[in-house]
């Protein structure tokens, strides 16, 4: 009998709903609640709901359908840990390109708002002679 270990003995544990010490999993930032807490989808998820996960970094709703890199406290997959997210520079363009398309949005207003004024004050030094 061969006593060697396998590659996959140190990997999911499944009869114990454990991971081996330091495993990450990728995985989805699903939502956010309410109250602010970040809700995680992933594969070994034994839910079949987003459950709630602690963050080890700043989460917001612009990273929402992120990937995330997850670890588990003390290895149990129903304790989620964000430790981060998966860069991606496509995601950072799209980002960035939506950043840029708001604030031209509201430069636009405000270049309105100042357009609107001056033309009221334009109005107000006219005098008709009559």
């Amino acid at each position: 009998m061969n006593s060697e270990k396998l590659p996959t003995d140190n990997l999911l544990q499944e009869s114990t709903g454990q991971l081996a010490p330091g495993e990450v999993v990728i995985g989805q930032l699903s939502e956010i609640s309410p109250s602010g807490e970040a809700l995680v989808s992933y594969p070994q998820n034994p839910s079949s709901q987003p459950l709630p996960a602690q963050s080890t970094v700043p989460v917001t709703r612009a990273q929402l359908g992120r990937q995330a890199v997850l670890m588990f406290t003390d290895g149990k997959l129903d304790q989620p840990l964000i430790i981060g997210f998966v860069h991606s520079p496509l995601q950072e363009m799209i980002e960035s390109f939506e950043f840029s398309a708001a604030q031209a949005d509201a430069d636009e207003q405000r270049v309105d708002a100042d357009s609107a004024s001056k033309a009221n004050n334009l109005a107000d030094d006219v005098t008709v002679d009559g």
